[in-house]
């Protein structure tokens, strides 16, 4: 036993001397520093080179629209980040870093569309502004997901960048085309139609560039929500529908008529001014108290969006802030606006019915503590209490919270549609 240790230990003394040995051949010449530093350097010069900068289409999820991206790389350690989300409104110059963690990394450090895109639905809609470095070529590069890892049910969120010319710069066509889409000041009711027939519904969700689709088929109610890209005169969805028979692929706008067109189908989407399909249904009322939806402003109309903003901007003028807006108490036989100030709370009680026709009728009893002030709050009251009702809209939940949301479209201006969560 002895004898067979003395040889272990030569043995282990040789191998040593091996690695010892300075004539020995080592995989790198360079510390990993330096190969980072050389790996930066070569990363960012091919990202600075093209002349037009990067062109790219980013979907945060697999339910996500596509998202046009350009980016143009500086050697100040800036880059120019445009898109076409939110009509261009997020476009910036923003500081990016690259770094060596497990991976080679690109961080868009500071505020920018990306980071607009992962906040949506209160950070709950997946994206990416940290993204691993896959591949740099001449003429093309690969990003990946650095947080996702390809968990849940996507795919690893991936970016691809191709070099970008002048026209890709130039957005102001595809803005225009989702200014059509969204609609603006006309009615929230659309359809799809073949030969004039409606045969599906549609609600266009412009922070997640879907649209929200509703048809019939053997007597049931079915949805469907579908990501689509804008196009300079149109959008297209990303994964074909047929619903009715008819595939439904890319579609064109028709300026004069103010319909999209799929021309190889033959069918049209145009905004009509009562809902021609049925709408999701909701028991209004069932809940006694709803809140005026500012989680996800995107399910109420452009607007009244634009509406609510330029009415509190107004008040504010005046001294008052308003930072909440509740309808309570609708399982009682009186209910009331409630609303929040910095100068105290304000109410208006009111009776409410649905009649036959499914519509919600509001009427103001007359008791309120707003005294002299109350005129100043008519302009959000009347949203309310129109001549002709409100339609009722069931929407779905509120991201990962327990309530339910609804919509109330104003039947005398269908363009006014009023999202609320209940509690």
């Amino acid at each position: 036993m002895k004898q067979k240790l003395i040889y272990l230990l030569i043995l282990m003394a040789g191998v040593f001397n091996a690695c010892d040995n300075k004539d020995t051949e080592y995989i790198f010449d360079k510390s990993i520093n330096e190969r980072f530093a050389e790996l930066k350097a070569n990363y960012n010069a091919k990202l600075r080179a093209p002349e037009n900068g990067w062109v790219g289409y980013y979907n945060a999820n697999e339910k996500a629209g596509a998202f046009t991206l350009l980016l143009k790389f500086r050697d100040d350690g800036t880059v120019i980040m445009n898109s076409d989300y939110r009509g261009g409104t997020t476009n910036d110059t923003i500081t990016y870093k690259i770094v060596k963690k497990q991976d080679i990394t690109l961080v868009f450090e500071s505020w920018s569309v990306l980071h607009a895109i992962y906040e949506t639905n209160n950070n709950d809609f997946g994206g990416e502004y940290v993204f691993n470095i896959s591949q740099v070529k001449d003429d093309e590069v690969t990003l990946t997901s650095k947080t996702d890892n390809g968990y849940g049910d996507d795919e690893v969120t991936e970016l691809v960048l191709k070099p970008a010319s002048v026209k890709n710069w130039d957005l102001s066509d595809v803005y225009q085309s989702e200014k059509n889409l969204i609609g603006g000041s006309k009615s929230v009711f659309r359809s799809f139609k073949a030969a004039e027939t409606p045969i599906a519904a549609f609600t266009y969700l412009a922070s997640e560039r879907s649209a929200f689709i509703s048809y019939i088929e053997n007597d049931t109610t079915k949805t469907v929500t579908s990501p689509l890209r804008i196009t300079p005169n149109g959008f297209c969805f990303i994964k074909a529908l047929t619903i009715k028979g008819k595939t439904l692929e890319c579609f064109t706008y028709d300026t004069e008529q103010e319909v999209f067109v799929d021309k190889t189908s033959g069918v049209s989407l145009g905004h009509d001014l009562v809902p021609k399909l049925p709408l999701t249904p909701y028991e209004f009322g069932k809940k006694g108290n709803a809140r005026y939806n500012y989680l996800e402003e995107g399910k109420s109309s452009i607007a009244f969006v634009k509406f609510y903003k330029e009415y509190t901007a107004s008040m504010e003028k005046q001294g008052i802030t308003i930072s909440r807006v509740y309808m309570r108490s609708l399982n009682k036989n009186v209910s009331y606006f409630h609303i929040y100030t910095n100068l105290g709370n304000v109410w208006f009680d009111f009776t409410y019915k649905i009649k036959d026709d499914g519509r919600v009728y509001f009427t103001l009893t007359g008791d309120t503590n707003a005294g002299s002030l109350a005129p100043l709050f008519q302009p959000l009251l009347d949203k309310w209490l129109n001549t002709n009702g409100h339609y009722i809209e069931g929407t779905g939940g509120l991201l990962n919270y327990p309530n339910g949301t609804f919509s109330l479209i104003n039947a005398d201006d269908p363009s006014l549609k009023i999202n609320f969560y209940d509690f």
